[in-house]
């Protein structure tokens, strides 16, 4: 006779527990696979296409999302070589497929933290709810296969060569060299550590900086955080605005603007989403400072960072190639111009996916466009800092030599080692700032340029 069925509710618990897990586990992959295809067939930035697929999820989905996003595009070269050696008509790059694979590969090799069975499954689950339940045999054949022979294969392979691409790889060789530009491969995908501005030392406990951050010689206000693992907000000094994330290459601009003979208002042309600006307010205290932004989007960013950190200016909602400011307006225009975002990839490894040759002519068109415009409304003996975070000279270096080329009535101010904390070696031969991910840096230039009286 059977026994009555007993009801076990410590198993019940853990299977509801267990469901749960796997339910959010889902959550995040298809969160995962929706931001990738939106910076493969939109070029959105990662940050745009995350703030579109995460506010549903939870704080825990959202890590594991944000997790699978950043292993799979820093290994997307890897990944896609994979899949194209071992399918004979592979699908096509944005599909979905495609994607569930790549986030599938991207657990299976480079995340120890996920079980190779739970990233088979979960990929498979994932194709079944997304509708694609005839790909599902293919999709589990393909990451199986990863999982024996991806590994050994990879091996094999020149990693930089396959997550770099070729288009990339080419412009950097030809403006760095084969030796330097190699260098700059091996470190364009590993992970940079987080810098900060320390706005307020004498407010900080010694003991919370030796803790938190160790000082890295640019300047006395840079820092560089010490742990991987902890969260912006949990740092001694954030919540007062003491603080802020500021990469080590970009806090050098703003300093340079010291160089003006002119008195007078100081535009940060291109603020959001707000560093430089709080810089600026900080070094300048007796200049009036204007931000001006185009995206307004961006601009709620810059409110909540002036607000944590207890500062206000003026924001103008506007194009910098078009102003609306009368000439001769400004004492000092800093621009840090749109760009391709190549010398960033340590931090943002979609740049490597949605960026195109394509992209950067265009952009390289409206850095002219905002050059000459600054050069209207900077006042005489004013000085205008241009700076990206691009690695590519067309972006940067080609770009000043021309516009001093069509411009006369502008002459170079070089930079000096005081400038950058005595780093000779981030000194090009111009007295230009150029730094790349080889010297443990974004890829970042500046100059800085005079209006003659």
């Amino acid at each position: 006779m059977n026994k009555p069925y007993k009801f076990r509710a410590d198993l019940y618990i853990q299977l509801v527990g267990i469901t749960k897990i796997m339910d959010e586990a889902l959550s995040s992959r298809n969160a995962s696979v929706n931001i990738i295809r939106e910076i493969i067939i939109k070029g959105l930035p990662i940050e745009m296409a995350e703030s579109r697929a995460l506010p549903s999820l939870s704080e825990r989905e959202q890590k594991l999302a944000k997790a699978i996003t950043s292993t799979t595009l820093r290994h997307m070269g890897e990944i896609s070589y994979l899949i194209d050696k071992f399918m004979k008509h592979p699908f096509d790059n944005d599909s979905l497929e495609k994607n569930i694979m790549r986030i599938g590969i991207a657990q299976l090799l480079f995340m120890d933290s996920i079980p190779s069975h739970a990233a088979i499954h979960g990929a498979v689950e994932l194709a079944k709810t997304r509708g694609k339940v005839r790909a599902t045999g293919i999709i589990n054949a393909i990451l199986r296969r990863a999982q024996r022979e991806g590994g050994d294969i990879l091996s094999k392979q020149n990693i930089n060569a396959l997550n770099v691409p070729k288009w990339i790889q080419k412009q950097i060789v030809q403006d760095y060299g084969q030796v330097r530009g190699e260098a700059i491969f091996e470190h364009m995908l590993k992970h940079a550590k987080v810098d900060i501005r320390v706005r307020h030392n004498d407010v900080l406990k010694q003991d919370d900086i030796d803790e938190f951050y160790y000082n890295i010689p640019i300047h006395e206000e840079t820092y560089r955080l010490r742990k991987k693992h902890i969260a912006i907000t949990e740092i001694p000094g954030w919540d007062e605005g003491h603080v802020y994330v500021q990469d080590a290459a970009a806090q050098i601009p703003a300093r340079l603007l010291s160089k003006s003979n002119q008195q007078g208002d100081i535009l940060d042309a291109c603020a959001a989403p707000g560093g430089k600006t709080i810089q600026l307010i900080d070094l300048y205290p007796n200049h009036n400072v204007h931000a001006l932004e185009i995206n307004e989007s961006r601009i709620d960013k810059m409110r909540q960072n002036f607000e944590r950190c207890q500062v206000s200016c003026p924001i103008t909602i506007g194009d910098a190639a078009q102003t609306n400011f009368d000439k001769n307006s400004f004492a000092g225009v800093l621009l840090d111009v749109p760009c391709s975002s190549s010398g960033t990839t340590r931090r943002h490894p979609d740049v490597l996916v949605s960026r195109t040759p394509e992209n950067v002519k265009s952009l390289i068109q409206i850095q002219k466009s905002i050059l000459q415009e600054a050069a209207r409304i900077l006042k005489p003996e004013g000085v205008m800092v241009y700076s990206t975070c691009s690695l590519f000279k067309s972006e940067g270096e080609d770009q000043i030599a021309q516009f001093l080329q069509n411009n006369p009535h502008f002459e170079r101010v070089k930079i000096t080692p005081e400038d950058v904390g005595g780093n000779e070696h981030i000194i090009n031969e111009n007295g230009e700032l150029r730094t790349t991910p080889a010297e443990n840096l974004d890829g970042f230039f500046a100059a800085c340029l005079r209006k003659k009286a």
